[in-house]
């Protein structure tokens, strides 16, 4: 499958600082979908590196119970910069696959010769010359933008189908930008990936409607926090019904079922506002490296993720960044708290198993000898939060790419436990509903490059419902009432940022 002959336009733009939120704003972007906000809003250089827009699909696919949808976009056919009928046959060509497949066929698809770097808009050219430059250049205009949902496992491995899909939201929902804008924090450049014009004055036109938005953007939105009480919500478990579940995954721990195993709870509140209005205050709040907000339409993320499931960068090295192990900062001494921390035994354990796990897993699809831990338990400090955090590197064997890598990474060793095929069906026995978005991932994936977070410390919404998320590792000996009082505690940081968005407004 290849890109329909189209011209992509490049257009290279300087700017001075800008605010995420704002350019949305400018953009008239705000209530548009589907639109994707990957937002590196904090953290480390190392890990806060760049801002991604993408807009305008091309093409959409969706997966639902195993069932793919395929739709050509919209502005397709109203820019004419693309050939519709080309794309519309290869639309139906992807109905026909199992999902994971037509996910890799339409990063196939995606690919695109264009020039090498420079400045303007230009139409790209075809050739060896500029196929090898893309990798390196720009690999994030090849990428399907969106969400795969925890339940897309269900595609890799047979699970117990026990529990209520209550939310109905799709197990992977991407798109092929038509418009993508790329932010370097360091650099202060930006790059627009324009494939939808039809020709190059106006692609240039749409580069000028962005540079006057990005001018704009300087300004940082104003987000006021007032308030800390938490918003009345319900959950799915009663305290009790959940300090049960506590007991009887510690049956599972005491019999050797597992080692640990990732349960939840679901909150949900009422909440009418506007959802970047409520990004916009969780961003001040919580500032996270994966933080992201995600309107796609029938629903909306809104996300202070601070863990990276996998990334695949140049050269074919795919790494991953399991966190484990957590204190609330400010509850003593940053000393104190670290070697409180660092030293605690079981956490010490339960981080060493996790990385072993992500080991194993990258280990699966990497080259023989070339995994390698080049980060052990090192600290990371957020606005309210110390994690322990590891860092694992492979370099990805030839014959794969990046869906070979998500298959062996997905979901996440830090939220489902270990063993991880028995702990998803012990979650998909005790918890009530399927989680949806929760601890899946949500990014960009191109042929043989990604970015994709986990989906922790997130809002979903639909209509005015918003629905929240927070669990722990329960081991053989964790105490029913300190795991029900962690999830509370987890979720906290999100309740208060609704409180305060509201309060915003109110004030």
């Amino acid at each position: 499958m290849t890109m329909p002959a189209a011209a992509l336009h490049v257009t290279h733009l300087h700017t001075d600082a800008v605010d995420p939120v704002t350019l949305v704003r400018e953009l008239g972007l705000e209530g548009a979908a589907p639109v994707v906000l990957l937002d590196s809003a904090g953290g480390s250089a190392r890990l806060a590196q760049r801002h991604y827009l993408a807009w305008d699909p091309v093409l959409r696919l969706r997966a639902r119970a195993g069932v793919v949808e395929a739709t050509v976009g919209p502005g397709v056919t109203r820019e004419g910069g693309t050939p519709a009928r080309t794309l519309a046959r290869q639309a139906a060509d992807l109905r026909r696959l199992p999902p994971f497949e037509a996910l890799r066929q339409a990063a196939r698809w995606a690919e695109h010769p264009r020039p090498s770097a420079g400045s303007g808009a230009t139409e790209a050219g075809r050739g060896e010359g500029a196929h090898a430059a893309r990798d390196d250049d720009l690999p994030e205009a090849e990428a399907l933008f969106g969400l795969i949902s925890y339940d897309a496992v269900r595609y890799l491995e047979r699970l117990p189908d026990t529990v209520c899909d209550d939310l109905g939201i799709p197990d992977i929902d991407v798109f092929l930008p038509g418009r993508l804008l790329r932010y370097d924090l360091a650099s202060g450049e930006a790059v627009l990936v324009d494939r939808l014009a039809a020709d190059a004055g106006a692609a240039a036109a749409q580069a000028g409607r962005v540079e006057a938005a990005l001018r704009a953007a300087r300004r940082p939105s104003a987000a006021v926090l007032h308030g800390n009480d938490l918003p009345v919500f319900r959950s799915n478990f009663t305290q009790a019904e959940y300090e049960e579940v506590v007991r009887r995954t510690r049956e599972y721990v005491h019999a050797g079922d597992v080692f640990q195993a990732n349960l939840s709870q679901r909150l949900d509140l009422c909440y009418s506002l506007p959802s970047l209005h409520l990004y916009d205050t969780l961003r001040t709040v919580n500032p996270s490296p994966f933080a992201g907000y995600l309107n796609l339409g029938e629903y909306e993320l809104i996300s202070s993720s601070p863990e990276r499931l996998v990334r695949l960068g140049e050269g074919g090295w795919a790494e991953t960044r399991p966190i484990g192990g957590t204190r609330p900062r400010g509850s003593l001494a940053e000393k104190d708290l670290t070697e409180e921390l660092n030293l605690d035994p079981k956490d010490r354990a339960e981080h060493i198993m996790l990385v072993d796990l992500e080991r194993n897993d990258l280990g699966r699809v990497c080259e023989y000898g070339t995994v390698r831990v080049d980060e052990l338990m090192v600290n990371e400090f957020y606005s309210h939060v110390i994690h322990i955090v590891s860092n694992i590197r492979g370099r990805l064997h030839p014959s794969r790419d990046a869906v070979d890598l998500i298959r062996a990474m997905f979901p996440g060793g830090t939220i489902t436990g270990c063993p991880k095929v028995r702990c998803m069906e012990i979650v998909d026995e005790l918890e009530t509903v399927r989680r949806g978005p929760y601890t899946g991932s949500f990014g960009w994936v191109a042929t043989r490059r990604l970015d994709l977070n986990i989906v922790i410390r997130t809002l979903v919404r639909k209509g005015d419902r918003l629905f929240l998320q927070a669990g722990g590792g329960i081991v053989a000996d964790s105490v029913p009432v300190n795991e029900y009082r962690e999830t509370l505690h987890k979720a906290a940081g999100m309740l208060r940022a609704v409180s305060a968005s509201i309060a915003e407004r109110a004030g």
